[in-house]
């Protein structure tokens, strides 16, 4: 039960921190997880065989 109570509170600071971001930036953010999301779950989209899709995108993300 302390862990759902910690978890529920974590979420909520990073929803509350996220309404900092100037409303354009949320959206590009919201933008770039909607494609992240949309790209993993794709099974129709093979890159790679060696890598996860997960990791793949998450790589291209943080290493531009």
């Amino acid at each position: 039960m302390f862990e759902a109570t910690k978890e529920e509170a974590l979420t909520k600071a990073l929803q509350l921190l996220l309404l900092f971001l100037p409303a354009a930036n949320r959206r590009i953010l919201h933008m770039l997880l909607k494609l992240m999301n949309k790209m993993m779950h794709n099974d129709d989209l093979v890159i790679t065989d060696c890598v996860d899709k997960r990791q793949l995108v998450s790589h291209a993300m943080c290493h531009p």
